[in-house]
């Protein structure tokens, strides 16, 4: 909340372009961090459903299921990021193991793609071909991620060990 405040400041109360610039990034740090701390408390009671573990077990057999469901949660939350901070948040929790977190960070990549195609859906042909570009780039560069996951999994530990922070540099990994 403090980031939200100071950049709120700084975007309001100044002139000079780059202040109120720098206003808006702090803005929007802020946001994403007090995002991912209200989606750690509102996930605390999945934590404890009885049937949770078993969608997890079947999940985990079957990364595909984690790729379609983290897509499905990404364009019904309209926020991949949304979705990328639940998965890490699962993950910090032990809940979501990071072959099934990198899975459900692939899911909401592809789902991002979704949103921008519901948009156009009404428009012409050329407007929609860089979003249909997205979500054909999107989707051939998940299809070749998900067999690579256990393969990659070993040297994104290298990087960093906690598996929170591994889902957020494959997240990271994949989109660059």
């Amino acid at each position: 909340p403090l980031l939200v405040i100071v950049g709120w400041v700084m975007f309001n109360k100044f002139e000079d372009s780059k202040v109120r610039d720098l206003g808006r990034a702090i803005v929007g740090l802020g946001i994403a961090l007090l995002g991912l701390h209200l989606i750690t408390v509102a996930a605390e009671p999945v934590r404890d459903a009885p049937l949770l573990p078993l969608i997890l077990r079947v999940m985990s057999d079957a990364p595909v299921f984690g790729v379609i469901v983290g897509a499905a949660l990404t364009v019904l939350s309209t926020s991949s990021l949304a979705v990328v901070l639940l998965v890490v948040s699962f993950m910090a929790h032990d809940m979501v193991p990071v072959d099934l977190g990198f899975a459900l960070v692939l899911g909401a990549n592809l789902g991002s793609a979704v949103m921008p195609i519901l948009a156009t859906s009404g428009e012409p042909p050329e407007a929609r071909r860089v979003p249909v570009g997205n979500l054909v780039f999107r989707a051939i560069g998940v299809a070749i991620a998900v067999p690579l996951i256990v393969v990659v999994q070993p040297f994104v530990a290298m990087i960093e060990a906690d598996p929170a922070r591994q889902a957020l540099n494959f997240h990271v990994a994949f989109n660059l």
